[in-house]
């Protein structure tokens, strides 16, 4: 006997769940990627009135 930890009806949601889980996983690694691998501080922040494309860049 197979015991199952779910229920069967919510296996294709759950799956789908998994998969938008996954690529919003891939979204955030390369936002750390990128983000994190400048550095940020005050002057950084000033500039972004300056320079919307970074801002639009790194807060979409």
């Amino acid at each position: 006997m197979t015991l199952l930890r779910y229920l069967p009806e919510h296996a294709e949601n759950a799956l789908l769940a998994l998969d938008l889980a996954r690529k919003e996983a891939a979204h955030l690694q390369y936002t750390q990627r990128t983000l994190f691998a400048q550095t940020i501080d005050a002057n950084w922040v000033r500039q972004l009135e300056a320079h919307p494309r970074l801002a639009n860049r790194f807060f979409r």
